[in-house]
């Protein structure tokens, strides 16, 4: 009970007053709404909003029962706590900008027998909805260049699958990582269309456990292409690896989109809290839009299984053949052919 807590004592942002006394009179306190504009309205609770039972001393007592700072902020205080544990360090997206942002130009591009840069090593994930969120990183031994990112529409008139298929041939995708929903079409077609021309694509399966491991491939992905993801130990890997320098990104100049992307992806944080047991476990929730969160998720994952040799299934080429056709099933031989994007530097 020794300690500087023992003086403790909440003090006023405006004057630096002690506010206990104003605390323990009805008639000084009142709710203030945030966000009065909006309809919805509910209550936030504060260990100091009881000022009899919970005094400050008491609260910071309770400080060293809790092994991580995060825990005491979230289950004592009911706030937030970012560390590097926890969250994605924003700003690094502003200070770790060596990768080089590659431009698409779609009129440059026509779909139909494609053409793949076979001497790349890019490695793609993909959030799939109604809009897929779609990025393409760069391996850079330990590290992850972040090259290019893209909201694509995906709807009944207008498919995604065809300009998706075009992204992966002009940067040349090794291997590609997508949740399994909720388009499960288009996942099969494109799964499907990357085994048979050489890209080793994964549908992702989010579950709790994948025994001592983050991930599991299946043994014969080309016939069931589903990667077992722990969601949680991913995102924590995930989050390590930006959070210490091990992904860079473009300057925000160059990709504007970064904007939604940083956002997004800050969106998504780790918090601990109990289980059906009473056992604490740390589980991810978002506080708004993740898609690129998720995104950049399985472009991680992509990224270990190339590091860690999933490229045994990848189609080679002869030395000095500069491209590979890429046959889709639905191939029209009749359709026009994916010019080469690179061409003009091979002269």
């Amino acid at each position: 009970d020794r300690g500087p807590h023992q003086n403790a004592y909440l003090k006023c942002e405006k004057c630096g007053h002690d506010l206990q006394n104003s605390l323990l009179d009805p008639a000084k306190r009142q709710w203030v709404r945030k966000h009065p504009d909006r309809v919805e309205s509910s209550y936030q609770i504060s260990p100091w909003d009881v000022p009899t039972y919970n005094t400050p001393k008491s609260i910071l007592t309770q400080f060293p029962e809790y092994a991580r700072t995060m825990d005491f902020y979230n289950f004592v205080l009911g706030l937030e706590y970012e560390d590097a544990d926890s969250v994605f360090i924003t700003e690094n997206f502003r200070t770790q900008v060596q990768a080089q942002w590659k431009a698409y130009i779609e009129d440059q591009v026509e779909v139909g027998a494609l053409m793949r840069i076979i001497f790349s090593n890019a490695v793609a994930g993909m959030d799939v909805g109604k809009i897929c969120h779609f990025t393409v990183a760069i391996p850079q031994g330990k590290s992850m260049h972040i090259v290019y990112a893209e909201e694509i529409h995906h709807t009944q008139a207008k498919p995604a699958k065809n300009k998706i298929m075009a992204r992966i041939a002009y940067f040349g995708v090794r291997t590609f990582c997508m949740d399994a929903g909720p388009d499960i079409t288009l996942v099969r077609e494109l799964t499907s269309w990357g085994w048979m021309n050489g890209v080793n694509a994964y549908a992702v399966e989010y579950v709790k456990k994948v025994g001592l491991k983050t991930y599991e491939l299946p043994d014969d992905p080309a016939a069931e292409p589903v990667a077992k993801v722990n969601r949680t130990n991913m995102f924590s890997d995930l989050m390590k690896l930006h959070n210490t320098g091990y992904i860079q990104y473009p300057r925000r100049d160059a990709a504007p989109i970064m904007d939604v992307f940083k956002e997004q992806v800050t969106n998504v944080k780790k918090i601990s809290r109990e289980d059906g047991t009473g056992d604490m476990v740390e589980v991810i929730v978002k506080t708004g839009p993740d898609h690129f969160g998720h995104s950049l998720n399985y472009t991680y994952l992509a990224f270990l299984i190339a590091s860690e040799g999933g490229r045994s299934h990848v189609v080679g080429a002869l030395p000095g053949v500069s491209g590979v056709k890429m046959r889709d099933s639905d191939f029209d031989e009749d359709a026009e052919h994916l010019r080469d994007p690179l061409a003009a530097f091979r002269r």
